[in-house]
């Protein structure tokens, strides 16, 4: 496994009166043209954590760093 020392988090634009699950933000990033899910890990509003991409690959928007997203 290659090695990771940091954790970049991304905040999604997400109205709180809204849901954006795990398969939208998935469905988004298709649509923008990536293989998938651009981030390796999908925290929802209750705290469960998906996890999306493999930790082998780069996050889709910052190269060399472990993802987050917080909704």
């Amino acid at each position: 496994m290659r090695f990771i020392n940091l954790i970049v988090v991304h905040c999604s634009a997400t109205r709180c009166d809204r849901c954006y699950t795990e398969h939208d933000l998935t469905t988004d990033h298709l649509r923008r043209g990536f293989s998938g899910a651009g981030y390796h890990f999908y925290i929802r509003k209750n705290g469960d954590i998906k996890s999306l991409r493999p930790l082998s690959l780069p996050g889709a928007h910052v190269r060399g760093w472990i993802l987050l997203v917080f909704i």
